[in-house]
């Protein structure tokens, strides 16, 4: 323990919380127009791993752009969409309060709401999903972005041409549409160009069960990104008659990786919240029961090549099935193609949706039609509902010729009279009062050279599939989970990811991953975590000082402490550039060259063999402070300091020394050096800003004196440095250490 006139550094830090402010519920219906709904759209490139996707920020999750599910040289994935419905009457045939009296319908034409129906007026059960809508800009979908999305979400100014379309990547330059708040481009995240915040959640700490405590700063994966969407719109088919909003929000993460385990996953971590009372029942909302949630699930294999060709597609030979035991729903190419002149010898992928994480139960479930429950009440629900179809009969189209349109969904076309109820019907495996069309489109039953068997009203059965369609089909399914009960601000889970792989076995080995990953909070492994810098600013130079959080991070899956080093970068244009850039040919990713770097002396050095144009460092040790003397007084300056480590390489006896491959069953775990983000928010720990200048004449330090309290055991070599004079009074200063 010492005493000093100055040593003691004070900081005073000013929070601007960012709340969403509290609504006094109110009717939908301002009857005036609207801002434009298509205003708040956005997309996003996940695109880290060797599977790639364009993700819409209303309900699409793919779809409406390239990349569609490309993985290798094709792309796969036409549609996936999410649908949730709840019923209009219960088992004894009463209405749900929710289902009747008058509702705020949106006109699209018009841009504002209306009222229609009477207190008695009875509408029926409604699903909401943005798969059906076929109109050139997709404006009748019952999803669309939250109304604040391009404030509160994301920055409409970052465009998909200027981050893609420069790179000859999925678009063009002159593309202008938004892009959805990414990770790994800061300029995306809303605020203003002097201070972004990022508008998700961080990464949850692996070892908390709860997944409360976060790790502040710290990303889920090599690219996040978060979007919200709601059906407050959800109200726009041709018909008056169908389909209104039931006031639910979806929050959604996605995670994308580049290490090769999780290469072939694309994960989405999903609530849907119970918004109802901010709009319906006088501010009390609805409690949603026998609610179901699921996928609209579109896959050709393939639908595109990887340049967006549609030439050679195969899609008409495809089959479909499900894994229970995995929650997951998939389809493939029957016959490999190995003949087709445009595939030649290239397999197919087999691509597939799991479920991860999904609402409890709220009553028992008999998923095999024998008699039994095979999920309790209050247990988790996992896949409870597959049901397939032919596109042209898809449930809601009332298509006068099926195969030569106009198809249903083009804003012209009239819709089924029961295309909410049909829809909701198939996701909960409710076969009552079905007319004969529904029935044989809708529910299949077990056929065989012997004839017709039962019907599994909550699975269609895969064995009659394959006898009806021994050459394949174009598949179309939607997979669901339910009943489950969804509380006036409520939420619940409902999280999933996608899946690709060379075959059936080969899904459910990405889905063990997939399954292990999420077990820990989504961590795969990722880079230390990120040092606490403070920077002094001087005359013609900047100090930066950090401290050793680092150092002791282990890596998640691993566990092993993998830290090697720092890397110092310095922007000078508030983190549109970090200096000289460097530029990998083969994986066309793009680095910064760091002004300092410093690491352990270890057995690591030189360029690191999995990406061999990155530096591992030349054991110089480790520092904890950097002076930048190559500055001008007055001018800002943008600092990171980035911890990484080296990276791990199964069964390597330098990069794997205990073997954990083997023994955690981690031996398909390669993973390259990894560094902290850099990014122009200082809201994380290691982004500091400096304006070097010249002291101020009253705020010069004279006669610092440091002395040794008596009883001082510690016999360490220690300085004293006055980060800022200004905070300095002028009295005396107790300082404390206590370490080992």
């Amino acid at each position: 323990m010492m005493k000093t006139t100055i040593i003691f550094i004070l900081s005073a830090v000013l929070l601007a919380i960012a709340t969403e402010p509290r609504k006094k519920s109110v009717s939908l219906n301002k009857n005036t127009a609207i801002d434009d709904p298509l205003l708040n759209r956005a997309r996003a490139y996940l695109d880290k791993g060797k599977l790639k996707l364009a993700v819409e920020n209303y309900g699409i999750f793919s779809g409406t752009a390239s990349p569609q599910g490309l993985w290798g040289n094709y792309q796969y994935i036409s549609n996936l969409s999410l649908v949730v419905g709840v019923p209009g009457k219960d088992k004894n045939g009463n209405p749900y309060p929710w289902a009747v009296g008058p509702k705020e319908q949106f006109n699209v034409a018009t841009q504002s709401f209306f009222t229609m129906g009477e207190d008695t007026t009875y509408w029926g059960a409604t699903t909401s999903e943005a798969w059906f809508d076929r109109t050139g800009n997709l404006n009748r979908t019952d999803w669309e972005a939250v109304e604040d999305h391009r404030v509160r979400l994301h920055n409409p100014m970052a465009t998909a041409g200027e981050y893609y379309g420069k790179l000859d990547l999925y678009t063009n330059e002159e593309d202008q549409y938004p892009l959805i708040a990414t990770s790994d481009i800061p300029d995306t995240w809303p605020g203003t160009d002097e201070q972004r915040f990022w508008p998700g959640p961080w990464a949850s700490d692996p070892d908390d069960s709860t997944g409360q405590k976060t790790l502040e700063g710290v990303f889920v994966s090599d690219q996040d990104i978060y979007f919200e969407f709601d059906d407050r719109l959800a109200t726009r088919d041709v018909d008056p008659n169908q389909g209104y909003s039931i006031g639910i929000r979806a929050k959604v993460s996605a995670f994308s990786y580049g290490t090769s385990v999780a290469e072939d996953i694309i994960f989405f971590k999903m609530y849907l919240f119970n918004d109802s009372p901010k709009y319906f029942n006088d501010g009390k909302g609805y409690t949603y029961k026998n609610v179901y949630a699921g996928f609209y699930f579109d896959v050709d294999s393939y639908n595109l090549q990887a340049n967006g060709s549609p030439w050679g597609r195969t899609n008409d030979d495809d089959m479909m099935s499900y894994n229970t035991e995995w929650d997951f729903g998939y389809i493939y190419d029957l016959d490999g193609d190995h003949t087709n002149p445009y595939v030649g010898d290239n397999k197919l992928a087999y691509s597939a949706v799991k479920l991860l994480e999904t609402p409890l139960a709220t009553e028992d479930v008999d998923l095999d039609g024998d008699g039994y429950a095979d999920i309790q009440q209050g247990d988790v629900l996992g896949l409870t509902s597959w049901h397939w179809f032919d596109w042209y009969f898809r449930p809601g189209a009332r298509d006068v010729s099926p195969t030569d349109g106009p198809f249903s969904g083009d804003g012209q076309t009239q819709v089924a009279d029961n295309k909410e109820e049909i829809q909701y019907k198939i996701m909960a495996g409710d076969t009552s009062n079905l007319t004969s069309y529904d029935s044989e489109h809708y529910f299949h039953p077990y056929r065989s050279e012997v004839g017709v068997g039962d019907i599994n009203p909550r699975f269609d059965s895969v064995e009659g599939l394959s006898y009806e369609y021994e050459d394949g089909l174009d598949c179309v399914f939607i997979m669901a989970s339910g009943p489950f009960e969804l509380a006036p601000g409520d939420s619940v889970p409902f999280s999933f990811c996608i899946l690709m792989g060379d075959d059936e076995k080969d899904l459910v080995s990405n889905a063990t991953i997939a399954q292990l990953m999420y077990d820990h909070n989504y961590q795969g492994a990722r880079a230390p975590k990120a040092p606490n810098v403070t920077a002094k600013e001087g005359d013609e130079e900047v100090t930066l000082y950090w401290d050793n959080v680092s150092v002791t991070d282990d890596d998640i899956l691993t566990g092993y402490y993998d830290f090697e080093g720092f890397r110092i970068y310095r922007s000078e244009d508030n983190g549109k550039t970090w200096g000289t850039k460097m530029y990998d040919e083969e994986s066309k990713t793009t680095y910064w060259e760091p002004i300092a770097q410093y690491d352990l002396d270890n057995e690591f050095e030189g360029y690191e063999p999995l990406k061999p144009h990155r530096y591992l460092g030349n054991n110089s040790g480790l520092q904890y402070q950097y002076v930048d003397t190559d500055v001008e007084n007055g001018r800002e300056y943008l600092y990171a300091v980035c911890a990484y480590d080296h990276g791990f390489i199964p069964s390597d006896s330098l990069y794997d020394p205990e073997n954990r491959a083997e023994s955690k069953n981690l031996q398909s775990l390669i993973v390259p050096s990894l560094e902290n983000l850099l990014s122009n928010s200082t809201n994380l720990s290691n982004i500091v800003k400096a304006i070097p200048h010249r002291p101020a004449s009253n705020a010069v330090l004279e006669d610092l004196e440091v002395k040794r309290l008596e009883g001082t055991v510690g016999n360490g070599i220690f300085s004293v440095e006055v980060v800022d004079p200004t905070a300095v009074t002028g009295d005396v200063y107790e300082i404390l250490f206590d370490c080992d």
